[in-house]
């Protein structure tokens, strides 16, 4: 394991971690959990949640977006994305990662080589090399997909249709219980191989030359 993937490796477990302290506050702050309202739309018809958007402390700041929410410390701007797999487990995604090591500040642990190494000049993390260390990291067994079964299972029935590109054509038979299932499968989740436990050391930074010009898509 490179020192990139060692510290990459550290700031996914503790992405983890912080995920675990704060789902919590957001469930606590809507009344629901947040996979159920979100992802599996238990709720989300109620207009009494449409305007909150803090924890009940007052400290954090939520938004819920795409398949994922956002949650922000409203003093010093520490910030987590948390994303899900099927069925609800906690999971993240490269980039997820890549935005923690971004963000994060004392008493949290801190990144500031791996963030620069991501960033350079920039004050976003490069969705590529985040990319690239995550892939790294599951090929040696550190990472998995949320769900491989589903992942196989598309795998198994995407096909070329013309005009329209790949399209999933899945029968009524094989699909989940929750088609939100198939949405979430390629998210990542910690696997039960023992962490490497990566003492902070420097590593190269990226010159300018090949570093992107443009910010990638969130």
């Amino acid at each position: 394991m490179t020192e990139l993937e060692c510290q990459f490796l550290s700031a996914a477990v503790e992405l983890v971690a912080r995920q675990r302290e704060l789902i919590p506050l957001v469930a606590q702050a809507i009344g629901i959990d947040p996979f159920e309202y979100w992802i599996l739309g238990r709720r989300r018809d109620d207009p009494g949640l449409d305007g909150i958007n803090r924890t009940a402390d007052g400290e954090w700041a939520f938004h819920f977006h795409g398949l994922e929410f956002d949650i922000k410390n409203l003093r010093d701007g520490r910030r987590v994305r948390v994303d899900f797999g099927p069925r609800g487990r906690r999971a993240f995604t490269s980039f997820g990662v890549g935005e923690f090591i971004v963000s994060s500040r004392q008493p949290w642990q801190v990144f500031p080589e791996l963030k620069e190494y991501l960033c350079g000049p920039h004050e976003w993390a490069d969705s590529q090399r985040c990319g690239e260390l995550a892939d790294a990291l599951r090929e040696q067994g550190y990472f998995a997909f949320a769900e491989p079964r589903l992942m196989k299972l598309i795998a198994t029935h995407i096909r070329e249709v013309p005009g329209r590109g790949r399209v999933v054509d899945i029968p009524a038979n094989e699909m989940p219980d929750e088609q939100s299932d198939l949405l979430l499968c390629d998210n990542l989740v910690l696997t039960e191989k023992p962490h490497v436990i990566c003492e902070p050391k420097p590593v190269q930074q990226a010159g300018a030359a090949d570093r992107p010009g443009s910010r990638p898509p969130r």
